[in-house]
């Protein structure tokens, strides 16, 4: 039951997750109350004691850029901050944190740090993956996320292990192969074989899904991990969201929100051709960065990240973003302080830290 899964996180217990039970999981799981990071500062605060108990092992820690965050493992009220063992720290990425954190939002100055931010991450997130199981997967959008992985050119990154596929992609344009190969790929030693994207062929949607679902889940595992439902589990997912809630090319009130079948979905509507990851594998990842900047994205930031959901809500209501949330993994937003500017601030439940 979902209930076991919750009870247990770090267990699948279905064998298959469908959309409709993605979507009861996203509507029945509890919104915790946020802080904006200020500049030279860290908030804290405490899960509050009326939500319900998976508050106690699902925390949203706020990072501000260059510094660590981490949870404690016998502390149900707060997240702790060592603002002065940064040699400690230097190494320690989100994947190391302590396994009751499982959302982190960083709030940068700007769209400029967001595309550095991310960056690190990538690049660091590429190193352990190489070095944990040989290899490191990646799948990417397009847009703005697309073109700020232009500073991975410089990043030390064995490429000739690196498989980079497309959350979506238009039929048959291939735009966001284009866009990747145009921004870093060319300029990288990554082998065309391993930047995996759609035929440019006259093909409907469905059989571009189709194929790539079938070159997907045909890939080893030394290069595509399992999770324990045996569905293709990602080292790494970024997304992009645009100011309506979409992610990939899932948008609100879509029948792709609504799919139980397939990990590629083909989606057609009249002025766009494309294919998408389903929530159900965007879900499957280790870790999901959602990446999101400027002043019209801010209510719907606020909306997934302040806002409680009734255990009553109506999932067919919700937007696509607010239902990405990883069976056994990491989201991390990375926003700029446009796109965090909404984000509520209570200083009534907050502690504020110097950051040395």
């Amino acid at each position: 039951s979902l209930a076991q899964v919750w009870s247990s996180p770090c267990t699948m217990v279905l064998p298959v997750v469908t959309m409709n039970a993605t979507a009861a999981r996203a509507a029945t799981r509890p919104r915790f109350q946020t802080t904006r990071v200020k500049q030279q500062n860290i908030s804290k605060k405490s899960c509050p004691s009326s939500r319900s108990t998976r508050c106690l092992s699902a925390q949203r820690c706020f990072v501000p850029r260059g510094s660590m965050l981490r949870s404690s493992a016998h502390s149900k009220d707060e997240m702790e901050l060592d603002a002065h063992d940064e040699e400690e720290f230097e190494d320690v990425m989100y994947d190391a944190w302590d396994e009751d954190v499982d959302v982190v939002v960083e709030v940068s100055e700007d769209e400029a740090e967001v595309s550095s931010v991310l960056c690190d991450i990538v690049a660091d997130k590429a190193k352990k993956s190489i070095a944990k199981h040989g290899a490191f997967t990646l799948a990417i959008p397009g847009g703005s996320v697309a073109k700020a992985l232009g500073g991975l050119v410089d990043k030390d990154i064995e490429w000739s292990k690196v498989h980079v596929f497309f959350v979506n992609e238009r039929c048959p344009d291939q735009k966001n192969y284009k866009l990747a190969q145009s921004v870093f790929a060319d300029t990288v030693s990554l082998p065309l074989e391993q930047l995996y994207t759609i035929e440019a062929a006259d093909k409907s949607p469905s059989e571009e899904a189709a194929r790539y679902e079938a070159m997907l889940v045909g890939l080893p595992e030394t290069v595509m991990l399992r999770n324990g439902s045996g569905l293709p589990r990602f080292d790494m997912v970024l997304l992009g969201m645009g100011a309506d809630g979409h992610v990939g090319s899932i948008y609100p009130d879509s029948p792709e929100m609504e799919a139980e079948e397939g990990l590629i979905l083909g989606v057609e509507k009249p002025d766009k051709m494309s294919i998408s990851f389903s929530l159900t594998l965007i879900n499957s990842a280790d870790t999901v960065v959602i990446a999101a900047t400027g002043f019209k994205k801010a209510a719907t930031v606020s909306a997934v990240l302040d806002m409680p959901l009734a255990p009553s809500s109506n999932p067919q209501a919700m937007l696509p973003v607010m239902m990405v949330d990883p069976f056994d993994g990491l989201v991390v937003w990375l926003l700029d302080a446009d796109a965090a500017s909404e984000l509520e601030d209570d200083d009534d439940e907050h502690v504020d830290l110097d950051i040395v």
